[in-house]
């Protein structure tokens, strides 16, 4: 992963099954781009209001994952805006190990690093997803989660409501590309209606 990206979090935001909203922008002028990404726990990636993609490899604190994930097509000349939802888990449960609440990142163009996670990075706490809910499924699965779509509001896009600036989270991870190929979004299946009430 590109040396530049730090591991970051909002201050003093702590606790399982906790949601936070992170927003960055770069200009675009053409080329290849290429996001370099890791969270503890889940990440949802969107580019400019538009989802990307999603999923944290399930890995270890000592041995942690990043994605390299080709978002060419979702970006325009001019400014672009990435925004990053992260679920952090914190409980223990067959498919992950608490580590610490972190996010890392790294956004290059035609491999040069246009920007990068660290102190300039804007975060919040989500205001969609209900932290602290801890409601687990299974030990295996692990937390559910509630969302409230009516809470949304313009963040993706730049209207950044409380945001403020990430802090730096102190660990030195050792950093590995994802061992196998991802899984790809695809069209969703036609489906026919049987009952609606």
């Amino acid at each position: 992963m590109n040396l530049q990206a730090k591991w970051i979090w909002k201050k003093d935001f702590a606790g399982k099954d906790i949601y936070c909203d992170f927003y960055e922008s770069f200009t675009y002028t053409g080329g290849k781009v290429m996001v370099e990404i890791s969270a503890d726990s889940n990440y949802a990636l969107y580019v400019n209001g538009v989802f990307a993609d999603a999923g944290q490899y399930a890995d270890y604190p000592h041995y942690k994952v990043y994605d390299e994930l080709d978002i060419t097509s979702f970006c325009k000349e001019g400014k672009n805006r990435i925004a990053i939802v992260v679920a952090h888990w914190g409980g223990d449960f067959f498919t992950y190990q608490p580590g610490t609440a972190a996010l890392r990142y790294a956004i290059l163009c035609e491999g040069k690093c246009v920007v990068a996670s660290g102190e300039a990075t804007l975060c919040r706490e989500s205001r969609t997803y209900e932290n602290g809910l801890c409601k687990i499924i299974t030990a295996q699965l692990g937390y559910s989660f509630h969302y409230d779509i009516t809470k949304e509001d313009g963040w993706m896009l730049g209207d950044l409501e409380g945001f403020e600036k990430a802090s730096v989270v102190e660990q030195d991870l050792p950093m590995f590309p994802r061992p196998c190929k991802k899984l790809s979004w695809q069209e969703n299946a036609p489906a026919t209606l049987l009952k609606n009430e």
